[in-house]
Parts: structure tokens; C-alpha cells; sequence
């Protein structure tokens, strides 16, 4: 397995499946962040979002270079 390509997969494929859940809204897909400010209780700040891009993006970028890559390159 070339490492320098399954890295750059890897981030190329989290990148979008993190933009799929922006461009269409899917939560599970997304960062959350959230400040909110309020006199009596100070100041709120609410950072969240899912790992499942990044999982995703493990997941494709290992079938990419054990599957698509060798075949490609015969």
C-alpha cells in the first residue's frame, strides 16, 4: 500500500463526505457549532459533529488503494 496516496484519499474523501453534508443538510454528515451569549449566564459555547465522514473516509480510501489503484495501473 503507497501511504503518501492512501493519506491523501483518505483526506480528499473526508473532506467530501463532509461537504455532502453541508451541501444537502444531512447532519450526520456535519460540524456543529453554536455560540450563544446571554447576560445572566455568560458566555455558551457548543462545538460538536459526527466522525462518521472521517470513518467513511478511512473506508474509501482503503478500497481505492487495495482495489481501484492495482488495476489501474497494469
Amino acid at each position: 500500500m503507497n501511504k503518501p496516496i492512501f493519506h491523501v484519499v483518505i483526506v480528499l474523501a473526508t473532506c467530501f463526505f463532509y461537504a455532502i453534508g453541508y451541501l444537502f443538510d444531512v447532519e450526520w454528515l456535519q460540524f456543529y457549532y453554536r455560540n450563544e451569549y446571554s447576560l445572566a449566564e455568560g458566555r455558551s459555547l457548543e462545538m460538536g459533529g459526527s466522525i462518521l465522514p472521517i470513518g467513511l473516509g478511512v473506508l474509501t480510501a482503503f478500497l481505492v488503494t487495495k482495489f481501484i489503484l492495482p488495476h489501474t495501473r497494469q
